[in-house]
Protein backbone atom coordinates (compact mmCIF):
# COMPACT_ATOMS: atom_id res chain seq x y z
CA UNK A 1 0.00 0.00 0.00
CA UNK A 2 1.47 3.25 -0.85
CA UNK A 3 0.05 5.36 1.86
CA UNK A 4 1.34 3.24 4.13
CA UNK A 5 4.75 2.87 3.16
CA UNK A 6 4.58 6.55 2.79
CA UNK A 7 3.67 7.26 5.83
CA UNK A 8 6.29 4.62 7.58
CA UNK A 9 8.69 6.62 5.84
CA UNK A 10 7.83 9.69 7.04
CA UNK A 11 7.64 8.40 10.15
CA UNK A 12 11.01 7.19 10.29
CA UNK A 13 12.40 9.94 8.56
CA UNK A 14 11.40 11.89 11.64
CA UNK A 15 12.88 9.36 14.11
CA UNK A 16 9.58 8.10 15.54
CA UNK A 17 10.80 4.68 15.16
CA UNK A 18 13.84 5.93 18.02
CA UNK A 19 10.97 7.47 19.97
CA UNK A 20 11.48 7.20 23.90
CA UNK A 21 8.00 6.24 24.02
CA UNK A 22 7.36 2.76 23.75
CA UNK A 23 3.77 2.97 22.86
CA UNK A 24 4.73 4.57 19.46
CA UNK A 25 7.21 2.41 18.26
CA UNK A 26 4.45 -0.48 19.27
CA UNK A 27 2.38 1.65 17.07
CA UNK A 28 4.88 2.07 14.47
CA UNK A 29 5.45 -1.68 14.85
CA UNK A 30 1.69 -3.03 14.06
CA UNK A 31 1.79 -0.56 11.10
CA UNK A 32 4.29 -2.12 9.31
CA UNK A 33 3.32 -6.12 10.32
CA UNK A 34 -0.61 -5.37 9.89
CA UNK A 35 -1.14 -6.36 6.32
CA UNK A 36 -4.47 -4.71 5.94
CA UNK A 37 -4.51 -1.65 8.52
CA UNK A 38 -7.15 0.55 7.10
CA UNK A 39 -7.23 4.62 7.86
CA UNK A 40 -10.24 4.01 9.89
CA UNK A 41 -8.24 1.59 12.46
CA UNK A 42 -5.01 3.48 12.88
CA UNK A 43 -7.33 6.79 13.69
CA UNK A 44 -8.81 5.05 15.89
CA UNK A 45 -6.00 3.32 17.84
CA UNK A 46 -4.29 6.81 17.89
CA UNK A 47 -7.36 7.94 19.32
CA UNK A 48 -7.52 5.40 22.03
CA UNK A 49 -4.07 4.68 23.01
CA UNK A 50 -1.82 8.09 21.70
CA UNK A 51 -4.36 10.74 22.66
CA UNK A 52 -1.07 12.53 23.70
CA UNK A 53 0.93 11.67 20.66
CA UNK A 54 -0.93 12.21 17.85
CA UNK A 55 0.36 15.91 17.11
CA UNK A 56 3.59 14.10 16.37
CA UNK A 57 2.28 11.69 14.26
CA UNK A 58 0.08 14.05 12.21
CA UNK A 59 3.06 16.29 11.69
CA UNK A 60 5.47 14.16 9.30
CA UNK A 61 2.35 12.64 7.20
CA UNK A 62 1.39 16.61 6.70
CA UNK A 63 5.09 17.52 5.95
CA UNK A 64 5.38 14.65 3.35
CA UNK A 65 3.37 16.96 0.72
CA UNK A 66 1.83 14.16 -0.77
CA UNK A 67 -1.68 15.15 -1.49
CA UNK A 68 -4.15 11.67 -0.88
CA UNK A 69 -2.52 11.30 2.29
CA UNK A 70 -2.59 15.01 3.25
CA UNK A 71 -6.19 14.68 2.16
CA UNK A 72 -7.41 11.52 4.36
CA UNK A 73 -5.72 12.95 7.29
CA UNK A 74 -8.25 15.65 6.51
CA UNK A 75 -11.10 13.80 6.35
CA UNK A 76 -9.98 11.26 8.96
CA UNK A 77 -10.20 14.21 11.56
CA UNK A 78 -13.19 14.48 13.90
CA UNK A 79 -14.90 17.96 13.86
CA UNK A 80 -16.14 17.13 17.62
CA UNK A 81 -12.34 17.00 18.68
CA UNK A 82 -11.27 20.33 19.50
CA UNK A 83 -7.32 18.84 19.31
CA UNK A 84 -7.98 17.33 15.97
CA UNK A 85 -9.48 20.73 14.73
CA UNK A 86 -6.68 22.74 16.51
CA UNK A 87 -4.08 20.45 13.79
CA UNK A 88 -6.29 20.90 11.12
CA UNK A 89 -6.62 24.55 11.78
CA UNK A 90 -3.04 24.60 11.47
CA UNK A 91 -3.03 22.47 8.46
CA UNK A 92 -4.95 24.87 6.91
CA UNK A 93 -2.70 27.51 7.45
CA UNK A 94 0.04 26.33 6.17
CA UNK A 95 -1.66 25.60 2.96
CA UNK A 96 -0.75 27.41 -0.54
CA UNK A 97 -4.52 29.07 -1.53
CA UNK A 98 -3.61 27.25 -5.34
CA UNK A 99 -1.44 24.52 -4.77
CA UNK A 100 -3.39 23.00 -2.15
CA UNK A 101 -6.71 23.29 -3.16
CA UNK A 102 -7.34 19.53 -2.73
CA UNK A 103 -6.53 19.70 1.35
CA UNK A 104 -8.59 22.90 1.55
CA UNK A 105 -11.56 21.47 0.13
CA UNK A 106 -11.31 18.67 2.27
CA UNK A 107 -11.44 21.03 5.13
CA UNK A 108 -14.24 22.61 4.12
CA UNK A 109 -16.19 19.18 3.49
CA UNK A 110 -15.80 19.04 7.34
CA UNK A 111 -18.15 21.72 7.77
CA UNK A 112 -16.72 23.34 10.77
CA UNK A 113 -17.26 26.98 11.02
CA UNK A 114 -14.13 27.29 12.51
CA UNK A 115 -12.08 25.56 9.20
CA UNK A 116 -14.68 27.06 7.04
CA UNK A 117 -13.65 30.84 8.20
CA UNK A 118 -9.81 29.92 7.88
CA UNK A 119 -9.89 28.59 4.33
CA UNK A 120 -12.60 31.21 3.30
CA UNK A 121 -9.89 33.98 4.66
CA UNK A 122 -6.91 32.56 3.06
CA UNK A 123 -5.69 34.97 -0.09
CA UNK A 124 -5.79 33.92 -3.06
CA UNK A 125 -8.59 31.28 -3.58
CA UNK A 126 -9.69 30.55 -7.17
CA UNK A 127 -12.89 31.79 -8.11
CA UNK A 128 -14.45 28.57 -8.56
CA UNK A 129 -13.29 27.58 -5.21
CA UNK A 130 -14.25 30.60 -3.50
CA UNK A 131 -17.60 30.13 -4.77
CA UNK A 132 -16.87 27.01 -3.22
CA UNK A 133 -16.82 27.86 -0.21
CA UNK A 134 -18.77 30.68 0.56
CA UNK A 135 -21.23 28.36 -0.45
CA UNK A 136 -20.62 26.11 2.81
CA UNK A 137 -20.61 29.17 4.61
CA UNK A 138 -23.99 30.35 3.84
CA UNK A 139 -25.14 26.76 4.22
CA UNK A 140 -23.93 26.17 7.39
CA UNK A 141 -25.92 29.55 8.42
CA UNK A 142 -29.00 28.09 8.37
Amino acid sequence: MHQKDLALRAWRAAGLDRSDDPRVVAFLQRVQTAPGACWAELVEECRNRLRDQVRILFAPLWQSGDKLLRVNLIRAADPARNDEVELLLGAVRDCDAMRDEPELRAAVEKRHEGLLRAVASKPGLSGEFELFVRAHLAADKV
